[in-house]
This record gives C-alpha cells, sequence and structure tokens, in this order.
C-alpha cells in the first residue's frame, strides 16, 4: 500500500514537469480545447474560476448525472473529506478542510438549503437532475452568505445556459444498473428559445444495499421556465422536489432490522434579473422550502417527525463604476418555522445586509466585503472577507484571502427536551460558533496542456459548540494547518491525467488530533481517449484514492466508556469503460477493483468490489 502511494506521488510530481508533453499533428487534430463556464459563487459576479482570489473549482454538469447524491460528486475534489455510514443511500456527510458537515453550506441556485433543525442537508433529497455545474468555494464566505458558510460553500446551478437557439428540445436520457440490485434513471430536457427556456429534469433511484435493511428508494425532479427580456434581463419560475426512504441498519455492533427513515423536500421559487440601466442590474429572489422527515425504530420504540417550512427572499444589486470597480449590495430575509415531535413548535427569524467591492486595474483584482446578519435567537453576526489576486504573467499568478465565518446553533442544539434519565437537554443561550482564516495560493499555466494550482491556510475555529456531555455549550477550539495541490497535463496521444494531494493538521483546543480527520488525501486519475470510428470516441480511465489513517472515539458498551481506535489507510482503485457513438453512450465502471476492507466511520462497513453498466442518448 505504501508502495501505490509512492508512485502515485511520483506521477503527479511528474506531471509537474512541462517537457513532458508532445505536441504533433495527432494533437492538434484530437485533443478540442474547452473554456471552462464562469462561476459565480465567489463573489455572486460570473467569472471566470481562474481569475478568482479565493480558492474556487468546478463541476461540469456531464459528470454529476450519473452520482448517485451530492456526496459523489464532489467527493473526490480537492480538500474534500467524505464520509459515509456504509454504502449506496447511507448517511453521508462531507467536510471541507476538516470541518463538519453542518459547517458546509448547501446552494441551489444561490438558495441556502441547510437544516435549521439539523443544520446539515439531506443528500438524499437533493436532486441532481438537470443541475448544469456544480460550484465549490474552500474556505469561509460568512461575507456572502451568513450562517454555516463557516469551512466551504457548494452551489448547485440550474440557470440554463443559453446555447440552444434552434427552437428544438435537446436532452439526455439514460439508465444505469449495477451491484446490489441497484438500478436509476435520468431523464433531462433543455429548450432554448428566443424569448423562452425550459428546463425539466427527472431522476429515480434503487438500491438495496449490501447489507440487510440498508436499502435505498428515491426520486426527484426539477423544473424551469425563464422568459428573456432585452439586456440579458429574465423572469424565472422553478420548482424542485425529492422523496427517498431507506433503512437504518446501524453500526455492526449495534444492528437494528426495524428502523426505517422517510424523507422528502420540496422548493419553488422565482424572481427576475432586471438590467436598471447601462452600468447597473437588480436580481431578485423569492422562495419557499418545505422539508420532513420521519424515522421509526421497533427496537428502540421510537418514531420521531420533524417538518420543517423555510421562507426567504434574496435582493441584490451590483453597479458598475469607473476603473473596472463593481459594487454589490445585497439584503436577505428568512423565516424558519418548525414542527417537531421532539423539540416541538419552534421558529426562527434572520434579517441580513452585505456590501462588496470588487476592483481591477490591470493584473491586479482586489476584493472586499462585509455583511451583517441579526437573528431572532443569536443575535447579531458581522463577517469581513477580502481577498487579492495578482497576475505576474499569463501563465502565473498569485492570491491570497482573509475571511471569518460563523456557523449558527441548530435548533436541535437549542431546543432539545431534557431526558428524564439521562439529563442533558438543549441550551437556548448557545451562540454561533466562528472561524478565520489566511490562505495563500499560486496557479501556474506554463502550457495549454499542464497546470497546477498550490494552496496553503491556516484556520482557527473558536466558540465550537461540544456536544457532549449535553447540555451543549460553547467551549471547545480547534485549529487547521494545510495545503492543497493539483495538477492537470494533457500529454498527448490521448493521454490525459489528473491529480491532487490535501494535507490538513486539525487538531483541538489542547493540541491533540481531532476524530475523522485524516492527515494525507491523495487522488489520481490517468485516461485514454481514443476515436477509431468519425463520431465515437472510446475512454478507459484508471483511478486511485488514497486516505491515510484517521482516528475514531466510540462508547464500548461493555466498559461503559469512549473509547479510541484508530481507523487503518486504504487505497480504493476504480476503473472506467465509456463508448461514445453519437447520439448512444455507454459506460461499465468498477468501483473499489481490489475488494479493500475499510471504514469510513467506525464500526460502519463499506461495500466491497462494485459493478454499474449504464446507458442513453443525447439529442
Amino acid at each position: 500500500m505504501k508502495s501505490l502511494t509512492s508512485a502515485l506521488l511520483f506521477i503527479m510530481m511528474m506531471s509537474l514537469i512541462p517537457g513532458w508533453s508532445y505536441a504533433d499533428e495527432y494533437d492538434q487534430e484530437e485533443i478540442i480545447y474547452q473554456m471552462e463556464p464562469l462561476i459565480v459563487i465567489d463573489t455572486r459576479l460570473p467569472s471566470h474560476p481562474q481569475d478568482s482570489p479565493f480558492d474556487v473549482a468546478i463541476i461540469p454538469g456531464e459528470e454529476i448525472a450519473d452520482n448517485q447524491d451530492l456526496a459523489d460528486v464532489v467527493g473526490d475534489e480537492t480538500g474534500i473529506d467524505l464520509r459515509r455510514y456504509g454504502g449506496a443511500g447511507t448517511v453521508g456527510s462531507l467536510a471541507v478542510r476538516g470541518s463538519s458537515a453542518n459547517q458546509v453550506l448547501v446552494l441551489y441556485d444561490g438558495i441556502p438549503i441547510n437544516s435549521a433543525f439539523g443544520g446539515d442537508v439531506d443528500l438524499n433529497t437533493v436532486v441532481l437532475g438537470g443541475i448544469r455545474q456544480v460550484e465549490l468555494l474552500r474556505g469561509p464566505a460568512s461575507a456572502l452568505y451568513g450562517a454555516n458558510a463557516l469551512g466551504g460553500v457548494i452551489n448547485l446551478v440550474n440557470l440554463p445556459l443559453d446555447i440552444y437557439g434552434d427552437g428544438l428540445p435537446h436532452g439526455t436520457f439514460s439508465t444505469t444498473l449495477g451491484s446490489d440490485n441497484h438500478y436509476s434513471t435520468s431523464a433531462n430536457v433543455k429548450w432554448f428559445g428566443e424569448y423562452l427556456s425550459l428546463n425539466g429534469a427527472f431522476t429515480t433511484h434503487h438500491d438495496d444495499g449490501f447489507r440487510g435493511n440498508s436499502d435505498l428508494e428515491k426520486m426527484g425532479g426539477s423544473f424551469r421556465i425563464d422568459f428573456h427580456l432585452p439586456r440579458d434581463g429574465r423572469i424565472f419560475a422553478a420548482t424542485t422536489k425529492g422523496i427517498g426512504e431507506l433503512g437504518v441498519i446501524g453500526p455492526l455492533s449495534m444492528e437494528d432490522a426495524t428502523a426505517r427513515q422517510w424523507d422528502w423536500a420540496q422548493m419553488f421559487y422565482c424572481g427576475a434579473s432586471l438590467p436598471l440601466w447601462s452600468h447597473a442590474q437588480a436580481d431578485v429572489t423569492v422562495y419557499r422550502r418545505q422539508s420532513e422527515r420521519l424515522y421509526k425504530s421497533e427496537m428502540w420504540m421510537t418514531e420521531s417527525d420533524h417538518q420543517l417550512t423555510t421562507t426567504g427572499a434574496i435582493a441584490d444589486f451590483h453597479i458598475s463604476l469607473p476603473y473596472y470597480q463593481q459594487v454589490l449590495l445585497s439584503g436577505e430575509f428568512c423565516d424558519d418555522y418548525l414542527i417537531s415531535t421532539d423539540i416541538g413548535e419552534q421558529w426562527g427569524r434572520n434579517y441580513a445586509l452585505l456590501i462588496q467591492d470588487l476592483f481591477k486595474y490591470g493584473p491586479l483584482e482586489l476584493v472586499g466585503g462585509v455583511r451583517y446578519d441579526k437573528h431572532k435567537q443569536w443575535g447579531g453576526e458581522v463577517s469581513p472577507r477580502i481577498g487579492a489576486r495578482y497576475a505576474l504573467s499569463e501563465w502565473l499568478s498569485l492570491r491570497g484571502a482573509y475571511a471569518r465565518g460563523f456557523r449558527a446553533p441548530t435548533m436541535t442544539e437549542l431546543y432539545w427536551p431534557v431526558d428524564p434519565y439521562f439529563g442533558g437537554g438543549g441550551n437556548p443561550n448557545l451562540t454561533p460558533e466562528h472561524s478565520w482564516a489566511l490562505e495563500g495560493g499560486v496557479e501556474l499555466r506554463p502550457l495549454t496542456t499542464v497546470g497546477m494550482s498550490m494552496t496553503g491556510y491556516y484556520q482557527r475555529y473558536e466558540d465550537l459548540i461540544s456536544g457532549w456531555p449535553w447540555p451543549p455549550e460553547n467551549i471547545a477550539e480547534a485549529r487547521s494547518l494545510g495545503g492543497e495541490l493539483s495538477t492537470w497535463w494533457e500529454m498527448g496521444y490521448g493521454l490525459s491525467f489528473e491529480g491532487s494531494y490535501s494535507y490538513n493538521d486539525m487538531t483541538d483546543g489542547e493540541g491533540e488530533w481531532l476524530d475523522y480527520h485524516p492527515r494525507h488525501l491523495i487522488r489520481a486519475q490517468i485516461e485514454w481517449t481514443s476515436r477509431p470510428l468519425r463520431g465515437s470516441q472510446l475512454t478507459i480511465g484508471l483511478g486511485a484514492d488514497y486516505t491515510s489513517a484517521q482516528n475514531a472515539t466510540y462508547f464500548d458498551m461493555s466498559s461503559f466508556q469512549y473509547v479510541t481506535t484508530e481507523l487503518p489507510q486504504n487505497t480504493l482503485l476504480s476503473a472506467k469503460l465509456r463508448v461514445d457513438f453519437s447520439p448512444f453512450f455507454g459506460e461499465l465502471r468498477v468501483e473499489n477493483l481490489t475488494e479493500q476492507q475499510y471504514q469510513q466511520v467506525y464500526d460502519y462497513p463499506m461495500p466491497g468490489r462494485q459493478f454499474y453498466i449504464s446507458g442513453g442518448f443525447k439529442f
């Protein structure tokens, strides 16, 4: 295993050498370069990812549709640590640079979808169909988005890309079969005309799971309509809904064959993007999101139901000033209303105002902003941020940033009832968790076929809410020191390579290594692409993911004490074979090729070798 890790590191190091590329007639004919789409997550203003002063990434739509949930979509990105409580459909969480799941804000078309009840996002109700791209911002971003943007932000973009002007429908249909009686379908139809565009999607997903009572059944859909106005204006309305049912088998030492969970979430939102005059624009969105989680267990004689309704509005006004300056003014309103069998009826309301100034002068770009949040329960928060990028040349740029973030206490932490036997209960006097971070990076692109990005960061966490013993209190501290390296290389003759390395040293206030925070993550993928026939393409890929050892603390029922153990390192290999013969395509994918036995959470085994075969067509 150590030899494989060394080999991956060697490949990544060699990929940075520009001399290892071939420029011949074959390359000029076969390699097609495509410009990356624009990104809005870093400043709320459209920009190219390479021009951002902040650490951002983008995942295009063609890499999203066949994934089972959002965790799989972003799980291989640099700086992301994915943890699952088993196989497909089980509960999963995303950590960005060591943050917890409820410290990562998830947006759908810029609308926050984190639950005020538990703070995180139910991945089984997030609809991926119709998503044009997923954007990732690493590091605190409360200056733009407020609560829960403490570790990072993920934005699912459903805004249509205006490329189809022929008045004809375009779309894809695919179906997948796999191990553990897995089958899923995905359909997406887009239509773009001169005055109107439509985007509709529908997905279904079934998996029996590799353990008893670990099955999953879910479906979802989305629809969006845009009316085009002069000067790139638009009026839009959209809706999305996802429902799921899954078995909650639990850990090996305490399996529950009776526990079931039902989830659903739906959202309707509408708004307008209106050019006010030649250098100003207003964007307004109004939304209403409803969700419910029902959990039943005969073994524990438990039944709990939580229904949450969130209503909100977001208004952005940005104006272009002389000397390449853009100012963003924004106001937000959010109202949460919860009906729960455990904590009764609860209500929360938040108002926010922000201002951001983006200034460009030649190779220099500066971004500064501050946001003020005022909440009914936990009071006011001020979140500043500043970033800078300087292009030394066309192929070399430097960037740096400072930002603060916060996570609001959840309704569970605030209002959980006192247990008559074990005590505990919530704490209505909790204040938000806080963090501040410094980061610096280098973007290096000496050739169009090779590039590298390096980032170093230090992040300090304060006022962390300690979950045990209850009642919770703002008593914990932590710090994260790390670095990230990503590289890509078009080697010629149809070969391409992508690799990344993430280092994160996450410790508490006393310098002790925190649970479930591996120090080293290495990811590498090499692909070979060929076009044997006109209109066809053959792709063969091999991937490897390495995760170093990590600590895990659990409660030992035999000794009635907490015990800390170590989850060993693991290396997972995957392979794929894809054939495209326009308009049809097919793919064979194998996960965990060597059938590695491993765990991402203690006492929750992960599946062995998994096979998936999919096919479909585009029109």
